[in-house]
C-alpha cells in the first residue's frame, strides 16, 4: 500500500514538472475496454467540469449498496439532462480505486505541497494520514480536505467554463458515472488482501457493474 501511495504522489510531482494540466493517471492494471462506450471525449468531460476541481475519479470500486445508488442517480440524470451530460453523471464524491483519474494542476500541487519533504522525500506517517492506502487515505481524502478549506471563499463562483451550473456543488473531487476505465479482472495486485476474500468479491462485482453500466449508457445512443 505504501508503494502504491508513493507512486501516485510521484505521478503528481511529475505532472507538475511536465506541465500536464490536467494529468491522466493510470495504474498498470488498467483496462481500456470501456472506451467504445464513452459518452464523450476526455476533453469534453474536462470542459464540463466545475471550476476549481482537483480530481475526477474515472474508475469505481464500491459496495453493492453504493452501486445500487449510483445506478438510480445515473438513470435519473440521463432522463432529464441534455448534451454531453445526458449520459454522464458527475457526482460530487469519491469511492475506492486509483486505477484511473484526472488530476488538475491545482490538485497535483496540493498533493505535492501536502506530502513532499525536500526535493525527493515524502511525509507519509501517523502524523499526516490515517493509513497509507492511496485511495481511501492519501489521494482523494487529502484533496477533498484541502478543497473544502478553500471552498468558502469561492462559494459564489461555481459555474462551469461554459457559464452553466455544475451538477452538484463546488468542484473539488468528483466521480464520473458510468466509469471510463476498469481494472483487468485477472491482474494480480501487489497490495496484500486485494486478491482474496471479500475485497476480491468487491473488485469483481465493481468491474462487472462498471461494464454493465457502460453498456447500458451506450445503448441509449442506438436508434
Amino acid at each position: 500500500a505504501l508503494g502504491c501511495a508513493l507512486s501516485h504522489l510521484l505521478a503528481a510531482r511529475r505532472a507538475l514538472a511536465d506541465g500536464a494540466s490536467p494529468a491522466l493517471v493510470l495504474e498498470e492494471d488498467v483496462s481500456i475496454e470501456l472506451r467504445s462506450g464513452w459518452p464523450a471525449s476526455l476533453n469534453a468531460l474536462v470542459d464540463a467540469l466545475p471550476r476549481h476541481w482537483l480530481a475526477v475519479q474515472l474508475s469505481i470500486v464500491a459496495s453493492r449498496s453504493q452501486w445500487a445508488e449510483l445506478w438510480r442517480e445515473w438513470r435519473n440524470r440521463s432522463s432529464v439532462a441534455g448534451g454531453v451530460q445526458r449520459r454522464t453523471l458527475l457526482r460530487r464524491d469519491y469511492y475506492w480505486s486509483t486505477t484511473a483519474y484526472l488530476l488538475s494542476e491545482a490538485g497535483a500541487r496540493t498533493l505535492v505541497q501536502r506530502f513532499s519533504q525536500g526535493e525527493r522525500g515524502w511525509r507519509l506517517g501517523v502524523n499526516t494520514v490515517e493509513c497509507v492506502k492511496a485511495d481511501v487515505c492519501v489521494i482523494f481524502p487529502s484533496l477533498e480536505a484541502a478543497g473544502s478549506q478553500q471552498a468558502e471563499s469561492r462559494r459564489g463562483d461555481v459555474s462551469t467554463k461554459d457559464g452553466t451550473q455544475p451538477t452538484r456543488g463546488i468542484g473539488i473531487v468528483h466521480v464520473v458515472v458510468p466509469p471510463l476505465f476498469v481494472a483487468q479482472e485477472e491482474a494480480p495486485s501487489t497490495i496484500a488482501g486485494h486478491d482474496v476474500g471479500q475485497q476480491r468479491l468487491v473488485h469483481v462485482h465493481s468491474r462487472r457493474q462498471s461494464i454493465a453500466l457502460s453498456r447500458e449508457s451506450a445503448r441509449l445512443d442506438q436508434p
